[in-house]
């Protein structure tokens, strides 16, 4: 009986003795390393949404002093600030 593994990009079986997929080309991994890269993906993922947040908060900061400059201008413009 031959050892047979599973290409996990097209799901087809695949005998382990090959180093690429005979149906999709891919490059047969482990189970072991596809997990892991799954969860280094995972990890990028959460990373990225973080920096996002992060990047939306000192937008809206900026967004804020830029408002509150344009107002105080408008005021010392027109007149009525001291």
């Amino acid at each position: 009986m031959e050892n047979n593994t599973i290409c996990y990009d097209c799901g087809r079986t695949v005998n382990s003795q090959f180093v690429y997929c005979p149906w999709c080309g891919s490059m047969l991994k482990s189970r072991e390393s596809t997990l892991q890269d799954e969860d280094d993906n995972i990890l990028f993922q959460e990373t990225a949404f973080i920096g996002e947040n992060v990047s939306d908060i000192k937008f809206c900061k900026l967004e804020y002093s830029l408002n509150k400059l344009e107002n105080d201008l408008s005021r010392f413009i027109s007149g009525r600030g001291e």
